[in-house]
């Protein structure tokens, strides 16, 4: 999973904008990484079917928008997203974060 730093933050998570009707589900985290973002409840989506994250860091302004999939069973319960299409700058938003949070700076 990576480096990761406790973090209720707010989540937006939903479907491709392309489809025909957008499902649009918001989450709190726990736990927050360049790689993830652990969900304190589990959110049910199909496990290959790839869904669009929302949000903002404690203390920024800055919306960083990404791609994700989740890393559930079969049923497509899960609380873990593995984040990927995160551009240098966000990565290293999330990253400072984590470092900052987890006193490693």
């Amino acid at each position: 999973m990576g480096l990761v730093a406790p973090a209720h933050i707010t989540v937006e998570l939903r479907e491709e904008p392309q489809a025909e009707r957008v499902v649009r589900r918001f989450r709190l985290t726990t736990a927050i990484g360049p790689e993830s973002i652990e969900l304190r409840r589990p959110v049910q989506w199909p496990p290959s079917r790839p869904l669009f994250v929302r949000f903002r860091l404690p203390g920024t302004e800055r919306l960083i928008e990404c791609r994700a999939t989740t890393a559930g069973d079969e049923e497509g319960a899960c609380r873990t997203l593995e984040l990927w299409d995160l551009g240098d700058e966000e990565r290293a938003l999330i990253l400072a974060y984590v470092v900052n949070r987890l006193g490693l700076d």
